[in-house]
């Protein structure tokens, strides 16, 4: 417990020093920057228009690899093999 400095008990701070850090008009302004709708859209279109962008790239090779055959499976040929029929 030596790590960490837990002051239990403090003493209430007075009247005037809770007014003195009362500012709500930074508190207002803080809020305002972090909750900005405007922002926070350009932020979603963003990344809303780099998936879309991803889509149509994968999209476009996977249509030119359909068209130049690499999705068909290539069969080895096999030998044919002799059955024997036990008489």
């Amino acid at each position: 417990m030596k790590r960490y400095n837990i002051k239990v008990n403090q003493p209430l701070p007075s009247d005037k020093e809770i007014e003195s850090a009362k500012n709500f008009n930074a508190l207002l302004k803080d809020v305002e920057e972090l909750h900005h709708p405007q922002k926070m859209a350009t932020k979603r279109h963003k990344n809303q228009r780099l998936v879309r962008i991803l889509v149509v790239i994968i999209a476009v090779g996977l249509a030119l690899m359909a068209s130049f055959g690499l999705f068909d499976k290539k069969e080895e040929t096999k030998k044919p093999t002799q059955t024997v029929n036990p008489k």
